[in-house]
Order: structure tokens, then sequence, then C-alpha cells
């Protein structure tokens, strides 16, 4: 890991996103704040690594317009952000997203039954149904500020990447793709052969934890909130009157609760307003 970009990393969240939090906006609006960026379903792989899917199909032109022009309204980042960072507001914004895999998903699923003691890696289906070669183009800039920020500030978050949907001229998309992210992040991508997706992704996650989209059981799209597999969901003691006994949309962190257990707290903001509603003590 590059000590100066994490630093600096850091450094911008800490600016630019904390103590307000405000840039959780997919609490306000979770399908253009999830559909952005890889995010976790709620389960795990045989392993015990936590699942994300990212539909990067679905991130078309009129999608992205709209997630820039939400961005900058909400944050007001496009006069804020010091010129000599270079960070755009997408980037920004996946600051957050990626920090709360390391601050809520992977202290969660670590030292849960059939996985390790410590989880600092994710498995991610990447799903590129339908993808364009002129949409892929238009999104260079995207993709090159996203593998940066994998490279530089979590370059160990990916464990495997499975790519599925890949059309015929893939080949193409391919060789940019290997210009824009750095050898580390490529050769953990997977491209995954039409016909062999269920048999692949079988090897690495139960059935009944596979999207349906991909052939197995599981029945979750992009954008939905966490759905917890049992085991892990046993691990919560519900506060009384917290959201109805699951995990809410947008940001979770842990909070010590001084008697050495932690607490799930939703934070971010919600019609304005700051959000700190304590949800469940981790077991």
């Amino acid at each position: 890991m590059d000590v100066d970009d994490y630093e600096e990393t850091r450094k911008l969240v800490r600016i630019f996103l904390y103590p307000s939090e405000a840039i959780y906006s997919f609490v306000e609006a979770p399908l253009i704040g999830l559909i952005q960026y890889p995010h976790w379903v709620g389960r795990r792989d045989k392993r015990g690594l936590p699942i994300c899917i990212f539909d990067f199909g679905k991130l078309d032109a009129r999608t992205m317009n709209a997630y820039r022009q939400a961005s900058a309204s909400i944050y007001g980042m496009e006069n804020k952000v010091p010129s000599e960072h270079a960070v755009s507001p997408e980037v920004l914004r996946s600051f957050v997203v990626y920090d709360s895999l390391t601050r809520f998903v992977m202290p969660f699923c670590s030292g849960t039954a059939g996985g390790p003691d410590v989880v600092h890696k994710t498995l991610q289906l990447v799903d590129i149904t339908g993808i364009g070669i002129r949409q892929v183009w238009n999104m260079r800039a995207y993709v090159q500020d996203l593998a940066g920020l994998l490279s530089g500030s979590y370059p160990e978050i990916l464990d495997r990447v499975f790519v599925i949907g890949a059309p015929s001229y893939f080949s193409t998309i391919w060789g940019w793709i290997k210009k824009w992210a750095d050898a580390g992040t490529v050769d953990k991508l997977r491209i995954v052969p039409q016909g062999e997706v269920l048999s692949t992704l079988r090897e690495f996650i139960d059935v009944a934890d596979i999207p349906t989209r991909f052939g197995g059981q599981f029945e979750y799209e992009p954008g939905m909130p966490y759905s917890l597999d049992p085991v892990i969901a046993r691990r919560l003691v519900w506060k009384s009157g917290s959201t109805d006994n699951h995990l809410p949309r947008g940001p979770i962190k842990w909070v010590d609760s001084g008697d050495g257990s932690k607490m799930a707290v939703a934070v971010g903001s919600q019609g304005g307003k700051e959000r700190r509603e304590v949800l469940a003590v981790m077991r």
C-alpha cells in the first residue's frame, strides 16, 4: 500500500466528508447511490468473504449525468475541492462507500462461523450485460479514478472480481481496461464465459447466495438493502424500537458501547437531518 496515497485519501474524507457525513446521500437516493459502486449484498462466499455486486451495465450517460448533478447539488463539491487534489465528486463519494466496507462490513464478517477471524478482502460480481463500446469509452475517466483509488488507498480490498455478461466485442474494452487500471487490479479480474456463469460461481459461493440473475437462488438486485444470511444475522441483538429488525439503507458504522461490545449505528443524513440510530449490538 502506498502510505502517502492512503493518508491523502483519509485527509480528503476527513476534510470534506466528516463530521457531517452528508456525502452518504444514498440514504436519500439509494438507487443512484448504490448502483454507482460495488456494494455488499449481505451474504458471504464459501470462505466467509463479503460478496459485493456491481451492475456496471446500468451506468449509462443518463444515470451518470443524474448522479453527477446530485453529487454537486448535495455537497457543493464542485467549488470546494482544492485544485491540487483534482478529485471528482464521484470519487469523493466512493471514498465513503469503500470506507463503509472497511469500517462496517469487514468487521461484521470477521470472526463469523465458517469464516476467517479477520476479513480484509471481498469477492466482487461485476455485471456488464448490455454494455456498449461508446458507453465504456465515455466512462474512461470514471474507471481510471476508481482504479486509482483502489490501487492507491484500498489495494487489498479485492480478492476476486468475476466479470459477467461480456459481449462479443469485449476484447476491445479489455484492451482499454488494461491500460486504465494497474496490473495488480487487472490480475484479479476473471472474465466468465457465457454458459459457465453458474458453474464458475458455485466453486466459490453457495447456490443459495448466488443472485438469481446469475442462475442462483438469492433474490437480490443491485440497489436493494442488505439481505443478511442467517449465520451472520444471529450475531446481532436488535435494540428495542430499531428499524424493524433489519439493516436500513445507507451508511452504518460500529461504535464502542463502553462495555466491550459494539453497536451498529445508522449514520449520515436523512430528510436534511443528521441520522444517528442505534440498531443492534454485535454478539
